[in-house]
């Protein structure tokens, strides 16, 4: 069963918004999502980012439901080949950036966070 820890670092970050106010997902970066009107490049690199969209709006992309240490994170079928059972997201001292990794390694670097409005 795919578990995903946030690293207190990282909760600290996104407690700075008001989480209650959002669903949050784990977005593999592929063109389907919230917001992604810009084109695809044309790379071999896994991106996913963390997105924070409201509870009044419908998930229907992000079915699945994976468990965490800050509750329920929704993620889209086609992202599960890159989820094992034991993911952390973290940051390095000194740095902004969010690693999102596994037991094998990091599987992306940078992984944003964004407020999507839904609309």
């Amino acid at each position: 069963m795919v578990q995903i820890n946030f690293q207190p670092e990282v909760v600290a970050k996104l407690e700075q918004k008001d989480l209650s106010k959002y669903h949050i997902l784990l977005d593999l970066e592929d063109g389907t999502a919230f917001d992604e009107r810009h084109a695809l490049s044309c790379s071999f690199d896994v991106n996913f980012r963390l997105l924070l969209v409201p509870k009044e709006v419908s998930l229907p992309d992000f079915y699945l439901m994976v468990d965490s240490n800050l509750g329920p994170i929704g993620v889209k079928k086609n992202s599960q080949m890159y989820l094992d059972s034991n993911l952390k997201l973290t940051q390095k001292a000194g740095s902004s950036a969010i690693i999102l990794q596994n037991d094998s390694g990091i599987i992306d670097s940078n992984v944003p966070v964004k407020i999507v409005s839904g609309e």
